[in-house]
């Protein structure tokens, strides 16, 4: 279908060369800023899964149905459609640079466990339902775009999401034996952060995030001073 209409192949095509460069990064970024109690195993989770994935291309590299003959009934549409865009008829990777690229990756779809990844955490920490439900949305999207425009088959999907859900199993192991934390428990924020501050002298206080003390008000002073 995205072969033979291009109102649904070419943009099938930008998300597919686009979004996980894009979103992946963001996603990261916006946790360690917004949701700090959750960034150290969500970037475990990631890597690991990553390179589990790299590991399943290692030993069983597998052709995407894109490469096999017209007659398979595969249509690439990255090649069909590659003048609307900055990708190649090689791969998703800007033109002139496919030959950079793994084109026998197709198994696990890191593209759709990425988008999974994403799409967990933005549903787990995200405050605003559309926000939450757009993230449910993504991984959802990834699959059927990355199936109708001839990268992967159904099951390199259902790999991705194996290899991520292995990845969280590592990155929670491994987050566990350092400091224990609600990875994805509701909102919350460490000790440390906001909120909770630490007296350092003559009614000045700092908090984990502040580079500088901030005076205390006089009522505070007072307060701080009676113990002593």
């Amino acid at each position: 279908m995205f072969s033979h209409t291009g109102a649904l192949g070419i943009p099938a095509d930008f998300v597919y060369a686009s979004l996980h460069y894009l979103l992946t990064p963001a996603v990261l970024l916006w946790l360690y800023h917004r949701r700090p109690a959750h960034y150290r195993t969500a970037r475990t989770w990631l890597v690991a899964s990553t390179l589990l994935g790299l590991i399943g291309f290692t030993l069983l590299p597998t052709c995407p149905p894109r490469l096999l003959d017209a007659a398979h009934g595969f249509t690439d549409t990255m090649a069909r459609y590659s003048t609307y865009g900055w990708w190649g008829g090689e791969a998703s990777a800007p033109r002139g640079l496919g030959s950079l690229t793994n084109q026998y990756a197709a198994m696990p779809s890191l593209h759709v466990g990425w988008a999974l990844w994403c799409g967990v955490l933005v549903w787990r920490h995200a405050r605003r339902p559309l926000v939450r439900a757009l993230g449910l949305a993504y991984p959802a999207l990834t699959t059927v775009v990355v199936m109708g425009t001839a990268n992967h088959y159904f099951l390199d999907a259902v790999a991705g999401a194996a290899v991520m859900g292995a990845g969280l199993v590592v990155a929670r192991r491994l987050t566990a034996r350092r400091t224990p934390e609600p990875f994805l428990a509701p909102n919350t924020q460490p000790a440390g952060f906001h909120g909770t501050s630490t007296l350092v002298s003559g009614g000045w206080d700092t908090s984990a995030r502040e580079l500088l003390p901030a005076r205390r008000s006089s009522a505070e002073d007072d307060t701080a001073a009676a113990p002593r």
